[in-house]
């Protein structure tokens, strides 16, 4: 009988041991799980009282990157085909609120105006009434809209829209 309490005994000491081994991996498996990032906790969040840039004063930083320089041609599409020699030697340069253009052919009149699209920073509104996306980086500004074109084919016209994407260089 000895015996049996003894192997009893064991048994249950291991089942004891077995569970609490299972407990301490789960809390440490969750620990791991939840103090390994993620949570964005280290991330710097905006906080009230900082100093975050008004509407007004991004859209005058794209102003600043985007005037007075002389954009050319890296690279122009419609509905994604090539159509740069189209637009042979075409420039375009902005100023405050205005553009003027070189051999823009019927997509840039030779100059026009522009104002911002309420709420943005990143598109505007040409005098022609075509909303202008655009995206500035160091030296390149890509700018993408859809355009209005009548197209002639056999005697007969008729309007379709067509995506341009203008990528200038500096």
């Amino acid at each position: 009988m000895k015996t049996v309490k003894t192997n009893t005994g064991i048994r249950l000491w291991n089942h004891i041991l077995y569970k609490a081994s299972l407990v301490a991996l789960t809390v440490a498996l969750f620990t791991c799980l939840t103090g390994c990032g993620g949570d964005g906790a280290d991330d710097p969040q905006p906080q009230p009282g900082d100093d975050l840039p008004t509407l007004a004063e991004l859209q005058a930083e794209v102003v600043e990157k985007i005037s007075n320089i002389t954009w050319s041609a890296s690279s122009i599409t419609r509905e994604s085909v090539n159509v740069a020699d189209d637009f042979a030697n075409f420039s375009l340069s902005f100023g405050n609120g205005t553009y003027s253009s070189q051999n823009g052919a019927h997509v840039w009149a030779s100059s026009g105006t522009w104002t911002w699209v309420s709420g943005k920073s990143d598109q505007f509104l040409r005098d022609d009434n075509v909303v202008i996306d655009l995206k500035v980086e160091t030296n390149k500004l890509t700018l993408s809209f859809e355009l209005q074109e009548d197209v002639f084919s056999t005697g007969k016209s008729k309007t379709v829209t067509s995506s341009f994407v203008f990528v200038l260089v500096k």
